[in-house]
């Protein structure tokens, strides 16, 4: 997306963000078990050069499981 600032050109950026998740779910030993993993990357850029150092470039990773009887 873009965000547009009326008041203050300089904190105007673009932004997008991706997510990506798989699920699993699965009887083992007597427990139910469920998880999760994925990543989620999001890239910010600012317009004005000067706040170049500001834009960043961001990559996480997760995961979770959960037991269940």
């Amino acid at each position: 997306h873009r965000h547009t600032d009326r008041v203050d050109e300089r904190a105007e950026f673009k932004e997008w963000t991706l997510g990506l998740m798989m699920s699993n779910r699965s009887d083992r030993y007597g427990y139910n078990l469920s998880s999760q993993f994925g990543l989620i990357k999001t890239d910010r850029e600012f317009d004005d050069e000067t706040r170049a150092a500001d834009s960043f470039d961001n990559s996480r990773l997760f995961f979770d499981i959960v037991a269940g009887f």
